[in-house]
């Protein structure tokens, strides 16, 4: 393929959670590391992203994954395509979502905290627009999944305003580490073409339904 065809971001089929997975974000910003460097921890950490935090990997949000995932894929009644890293088209940021939603062209974030919550953290908005940037979709369905009786679901719309205050400050981050050598795109993925297109007034949009709701309010923040 001609570097002039390769338009979008690049999908890899690794699974997450393992080493050639990690090897695949060495050297590229995800919103987990970007988050942990603006809140204050030493820019050093940049250089450790090819590790796995083995605590990330007995976590109840990735072992319980599968059946929430199951559950939201009933809902909204499209399937959930489980993928590796998501690469930008500058190869440089990169995501880890939870789930790909082919006819919807939409994401997947899912939740599974300690206690029961209706509402959305700001840290996870910019998480889900970061990745909704990276994967170039305009759509991430947050999931707060306790079990199958209890979750709560919101429709998340891409927003600008937000994504360039995090992606000024990706730079910044970026031109600090800019010696770290990137590893070459997976062989086992593919470049995608979303027809995402940024517009200046976005909204951020969000539609929220409850596990008991029969329809989404929707409201703006």
């Amino acid at each position: 393929m001609k570097t002039s065809e390769k338009v979008g971001p690049f999908v890899s089929c690794t699974k997450q959670m393992t080493k050639d997975w990690a090897v695949e974000r060495q050297g590229r910003l995800t919103y987990s590391v970007f988050k942990r460097i603006i809140g204050g921890e030493n820019i050093e950490i940049i250089d450790r992203i090819l590790k796995i935090d083995p605590e990330i990997l007995k976590s109840r949000g990735i072992s319980r994954e599968p059946e929430a995932r199951r559950v939201l894929s009933n809902l909204l009644c499209s399937q959930i395509d489980e993928r590796g890293i998501t690469i930008a088209e500058d190869q440089r940021l990169a995501a880890s979502v939870d789930g790909f939603i082919p006819d919807l062209n939409a994401i997947v974030e899912i939740k599974q905290p300690e206690k029961f919550r209706t509402h959305i953290p700001y840290g996870d908005l910019e998480q889900m627009i970061w990745n909704m940037w990276v994967t170039q979709t305009r759509v991430c369905y947050y999931f707060v999944y306790m079990n199958e009786k209890q979750h709560f679901l919101a429709k998340v719309h891409f927003n600008k305003k937000i994504w360039n205050k995090m992606y000024q400050q990706a730079l910044v981050i970026l031109s600090k580490r800019h010696d770290i050598p990137l590893p070459p795109l997976p062989g086992n993925g593919r470049y995608i073409q979303t027809g995402f297109q940024l517009s200046d007034n976005t909204p951020c949009d969000i539609q929220k339904r409850r596990s008991s709701a029969t329809s989404c309010d929707e409201i703006s923040v």
